[in-house]
């Protein structure tokens, strides 16, 4: 009777060993199902068209002759982004949710949206960098402004915001004659279809010369590059001036391309 007792024990172990196994393999396999669903809503929601948007902007900030190998590495790197998304996704929906969320994106609206994902992302990142450079002259309004009454030194060199400054610094002959300077310095790539614009910021100091050249964004083929160089030839500005004195102060506009 012993005997038999230990036996129907040790199977009695066993099956529960079998039992737990199973319960924890449909587990996994329920975790690899959820997974994979959530992997391909983050495909199908527009994730890889907005890396198409993206992935340029980021290869403009590495040396040209960089750019392919970063590139291939960029490439790379993203299943492990994707799934470092998913497990997030996870964390926060129900495999019910991620069903339905797919369920939306295979319907025909949900098909728009990912088509039309790349080039909303591309027009909202311009018209988020054309409000960002308003709103610095907005803060510079009501955070960097400097009253009339202000003592300025001939030896202050703080650089002021233009929207910030009684007399603001101009280009001689006003803005139209500086876009005239540029068309006729500035040498667009030979590349057919290039349109776009290049975003500038630059210091005019208290002697009418441009320092501190920087781009914001350009549009690729060395149009950053090109339009530095142009502005380092720009012949002297009328400086920005406070309180009778001159000033330095930082000056930011866009300049258009387009290739012929």
């Amino acid at each position: 009777m012993k005997i038999l007792k230990k036996t129907t024990n040790k199977i009695k172990k066993v099956f529960q060993s079998i039992a737990f196994l199973l319960i924890v393999q449909i587990g996994m396999a329920q975790g690899a199902d959820f997974k994979a669903d959530v992997l391909k809503l983050i495909s199908i929601s527009g994730a890889d068209a907005q890396m198409k948007v993206v992935k340029p902007q980021i290869l403009n900030m590495i040396p040209e002759a960089n750019r392919e190998s970063f590139s291939k590495e960029f490439d790379a790197s993203l299943p492990s982004l994707h799934n470092k998304m998913a497990d997030v996704y996870m964390q926060i929906y129900t495999p019910e949710d991620v069903k339905a969320m797919i369920a939306f994106y295979e319907s025909p609206v949900g098909k728009k949206m990912n088509e039309k994902a790349g080039e909303l992302g591309q027009k909202s990142l311009k018209v988020g960098q054309e409000w960002g450079m308003e709103l610095q002259a907005l803060m510079a309004k009501y955070k960097g402004n400097i009253s009339s009454q202000d003592t300025i030194n001939d030896s202050d060199d703080t650089v002021y915001n233009t929207a910030g400054i009684e007399v603001k610094p101009e280009f001689p002959g006003g803005v139209d004659e500086f876009y005239k300077f540029i068309g006729k310095n500035y040498n667009t790539p030979k590349s057919a279809g290039l349109k776009g614009k290049i975003y500038v910021t630059f210091v005019i100091e208290k002697d009418g010369s441009l320092t501190d050249i920087k781009v914001l964004r350009d549009i690729g083929y060395g149009t950053g590059k090109e339009a530095i160089r142009v502005l380092k030839l720009s012949p002297k500005w009328l400086p920005g001036e406070q309180g009778g004195k001159k000033v330095r102060c930082t000056y930011s506009l866009p300049i258009s391309i387009e290739s012929k």
